[in-house]
């Protein structure tokens, strides 16, 4: 009888021992799982932050890469027009300049990547109302990096979008730019031609 229940006692003890060794794999699975939901979040995480950086709405003047006159030429390869307005700002998530052309009877559109220099878009579309007195060669006047750099000693923030062109109402071209630091964003006017300050305005 004494024997019969040592033995009892001692495949009790197996059992016991087995379940034991299973309770701690199981442990060991899912804390192995853990670790790796936590390693596939932080990475997502860090996705997140560089899209935020791609996000941004400004940029700072030394971060442009390509040239209005690289653009213009550019341009004039795939449209063989007048440049009419010149305009740099956040096109389909990237930075890109927008070259507007006119010759008799059409315009075009042809927007370029600042990053590359290579076409992203071009359109093109009847217009009647041709006007040579609206075309201009960018040479002619001051650089858009002088008027920036004028703009930034008044107020210093970074670029959110710049643009060249013939001011109807006041019968000259005009460089038109947003600067924004934080909240605050200010609108400049400045003659293209001589660098004259027209206006500033706070745009809250």
């Amino acid at each position: 009888m004494k024997t019969k229940m040592l033995s009892l006692l001692l495949a009790s003890g197996v059992v016991l021992a087995a379940c034991g060794q299973g309770g701690s794999s199981d442990e060991g699975k899912k804390s192995d799982n853990d670790n790796n939901k936590t390693e596939q979040k932080q990475s997502g995480d860090t996705s997140s932050t560089s899209e935020t950086g791609k996000n941004s709405k400004t940029i700072k003047l030394n971060d442009i890469k390509t040239s209005p006159e690289d653009v213009v030429k550019t341009a004039k390869k795939e449209y063989d027009g007048e440049v009419k307005e010149i305009s740099f700002e956040k096109e389909q998530g990237k930075w890109a300049y927008k070259v507007d052309l006119q010759k008799q009877g059409e315009e075009a559109e042809v927007v370029i990547n600042d990053n590359d220099g290579k076409l992203m878009h071009k359109s093109t579309e009847k217009e009647d109302d041709y006007d040579k007195n609206k075309s201009f060669e960018y040479k002619d006047f001051k650089s858009y990096k002088d008027i920036i750099k004028k703009a930034q000693n008044d107020f210093d923030g970074d670029i959110h979008e710049w643009s060249l062109s013939k001011d109807d109402d006041q019968g000259k071209f005009v460089y038109d730019l947003d600067l924004q630091k934080g909240n605050n964003k200010h609108e400049f006017s400045y003659d293209a031609k001589t660098g004259k300050l027209l206006s500033n305005e706070k745009d809250n």
